[in-house]
């Protein structure tokens, strides 16, 4: 774990301190690639599409970046990560886009700077509950530097289906619309968390649209409450398999 400014110490609460940007080096400099959420000290979930490029696909080349909703904010801190973990039966806009991240370290949950949201009280959800995504997806050129919220009204995936002809839906998707606000979602909110704000719980991972960046569309994200039991095996034998430092 690296802080990319030791001699500060953030003391005020930020106000999603669950949520972290998934990172690569690129010619010498961090990378944004995802969202993610953390589910407790040593693990992060994300989408398994944001590692579909061969250099992605290594966990010594990720790194978790949190601690801050300002996306490259000189006093957030860097955590390594030491193994990944995708779905196995993850094809790209066919469903089980999910991966969890073990890192190398553990996440100070101090509730202020960083806390693990609760992915155990998941239920099914179906039509007009209202949810947020969060993200640093990009808006127009540039990424923004303030972590933004994007606003979704889920929907059945049958009428998802039969009215919007999204014909690769699985019981593990939830279909949404974006209903208010500049954008939908956008490059870079892959993997982020689609939360209930009131009840601090996490419904889903933002997997695919048809037109990214574009308001008013449907988006897909994976369904968290048919994962939990998914999430809690593999959480066991990546530990059991690698111990790691207390």
């Amino acid at each position: 774990m690296t802080s990319t400014n030791t001699s500060s110490t953030q003391k005020i609460p930020i106000r999603y301190p669950f949520m972290v940007s998934i990172q690569i080096i690129e010619n010498g400099k961090y990378k944004h690639l995802c969202g993610g959420t953390i589910l407790n000290k040593y693990f992060v979930i994300t989408a398994a599409h944001c590692t579909l490029l061969p250099q992605q696909l290594y966990a010594k080349n990720l790194f978790v970046i949190g601690g801050s909703n300002m996306l490259y904010d000189r006093k957030s801190i860097r955590f390594r990560v030491r193994e990944l973990k995708r779905h196995p039966k993850f094809q790209p806009f066919h469903g089980n886009d999910i991966m969890l991240l073990q890192l190398t370290s553990a996440i100070p949950l101090d509730n202020l700077r960083f806390s693990a949201i609760d992915f155990r009280q998941s239920y099914r959800v179906d039509k007009d509950l209202h949810l947020i995504l969060l993200g640093w997806g990009r808006t127009k050129v540039q990424t923004p530097k303030n972590i933004e919220v994007v606003h979704f009204r889920t929907m059945s995936n049958a009428k998802c289906f039969v009215n919007y002809k999204f014909k690769y839906l699985k019981n593990g998707d939830i279909c949404a619309n974006n209903t208010k606000g500049d954008r939908g979602a956008c490059d870079g909110d892959s993997g982020g968390p689609l939360i209930d704000e009131q009840l601090n719980y996490l419904h889903g991972v933002l997997s695919y649209g048809r037109k990214p960046c574009v308001k008013g569309r449907i988006y897909v994200f994976t369904r968290m409450s048919e994962y939990i039991g998914w999430i809690k095996r593999q959480m066991g034998k990546m530990t059991v398999k690698k111990p790691i430092r207390r």
